[in-house]
């Protein structure tokens, strides 16, 4: 079960070896006659709550994360007592983790942490604050822009200190997973249902977004790219419809990354017209169908027939190749098989870089433009259809369908053209007048 979770090996071996040696004893465990899993073990119990998100690796992923840093911050609040961490402490606890050993003196100190299945309120109270700016950073927080795998010794749990919106999303991890573990009988009771709910805001005007201006940067930059050769051919064909399927249909990292062109069906309508569709199957394993425009279409032809492929999917291919073909094909491929989330990431981030300085070049008011395009990801293409969409009067329900929102509210944060007109006409209308 421990490989199932994402913790380092020797941090994975001493909470393992803890569990071995003394076994389940936590202070909130639930009566194991009633229990409707068989874990033995906090770690067998959070193994089995992830289990229920495999098949939504970005959701898997996450939850995982949290969890993990949850187990380790246990650990480290254990050893940390009153006061930091002697040296000598800290020397005995890494030559355990390096071999775990109950004969080495610092198992006095592991053999008293407290399990996940004894955290109490007081406990997940002073880890929310924890997650807010977790000391000492050089044992909690990764180098600047460092990544590196998790038994490097040089991997931390955490990339930079976690904004309110990502403790907040922290916290609702939590407590999803607590409230399962009391669901399934393994705990007694939620020790997160007892934080105070702050009371709902309003929804937010999303900001992380291409307004039409910077939009455009991108399309010039794209439009201008070399093509003198094949590689330079192939990349600007990458980055023609990579940046076309993520802002016409709106679709997240995921999505793209586990689409397939088989995806891609044609339906005859109601009224004897035959339309394209996009077949979707996002967050929460929702299933939508995306619209697909003539323009789309257009652009799907251009890029299969810039790697060789037929202009249009065949309707019935055992193996469809993925939305987005693999950059460099390696002997051996299977047909189907495509890039993960990290490369399509990577991908249109480094579109986004040579817009911003491409951009940037042009000097005066467009070094702002740039210093926002830098920033955009994946994500804010999602956003920007969503806001473009918005403003070319497309019904809110209709954007709602074609994004997977489950809310109109979510939906209605992306409109941002009815915001400046508001504010036009309140300002130039509305006014004192003093004399």
């Amino acid at each position: 079960m421990i490989t199932e979770l994402g913790l380092p090996t020797k941090y994975a071996s001493a909470i393992q070896l803890r569990a071995n040696q003394v076994g389940p004893f936590g202070s909130n465990l639930g009566d194991k006659a009633l229990r409707q899993i068989r874990a033995e073990t906090d770690l067998e119990a959070i193994s089995l709550w992830l289990a229920n998100y495999v098949e939504s690796p970005s959701t898997h992923a996450n939850y995982r994360k949290e969890s993990d840093r949850l187990l380790l911050w246990a650990i480290a609040d254990a050893l940390k007592g009153p006061s930091a961490i002697a040296q000598e402490d800290l020397r005995l606890f890494r030559a355990f983790l390096a071999a775990p050993d109950p004969s080495n003196p610092i198992w006095t100190v592991i053999a008293e942490l407290k399990p996940v299945s004894s955290l109490t309120h007081e406990d997940l109270a002073r880890y929310r604050q924890f997650l807010a700016n977790p000391q000492p950073s050089s044992t909690w927080i990764t180098e600047k822009g460092a990544r590196y795998s998790t038994d490097d010794p040089r991997w931390r749990p955490f990339a930079s200190k976690l904004e309110p919106a990502s403790i907040k999303q922290a916290v609702v991890i939590l407590d999803s997973m607590f409230g399962w573990l009391v669901e399934s009988g393994y705990l007694r009771g939620n020790p997160l249902g007892l934080l105070r709910q702050r009371r709902r805001r309003p929804a937010q005007h999303v900001t992380r977004y291409l307004p039409g201006i910077m939009w455009q940067h991108v399309k010039d930059y794209v439009s201008a790219m070399p093509e003198e050769d094949p590689k330079q051919l192939r990349d600007k064909a990458r980055a023609r419809w990579l940046t076309t399927l993520l802002y016409l249909m709106g679709l997240r990292l995921s999505e793209v990354a586990a689409g397939t062109m088989g995806n891609f069906v044609r339906q005859l309508g109601a009224d004897g017209t035959t339309r394209w569709w996009l077949e979707v199957v996002g967050k929460g394993q929702k299933y939508r169908r995306i619209p697909v425009s003539d323009e789309l279409l257009a652009e799907l032809m251009r890029y299969r027939q810039a790697h060789g492929l037929d202009p249009l999917p065949a309707p019935n291919d055992t193996a469809p190749p993925p939305l987005l073909l693999p950059f460099r094909r390696r002997s051996g491929n299977a047909p189907g098989e495509g890039v993960n989330r990290k490369t399509v990431h990577n991908a249109i981030k480094e579109v986004f870089k040579h817009t911003a300085d491409w951009t940037e070049a042009k000097g005066g008011e467009y070094a702002e433009h740039a210093a926002h395009i830098r920033d955009a990801s994946a994500h804010w293409l999602r956003h920007t259809a969503a806001s473009h969409m918005l403003d070319s009067k497309i019904d809110l329900r209709a954007v709602r369908d074609n994004l997977g929102h489950d809310s109109i509210n979510t939906t209605s944060q992306y409109a941002h053209e009815e915001d400046d007109r508001r504010h036009d006409e309140t300002t130039q209308s509305h006014r004192m007048n003093w004399e």
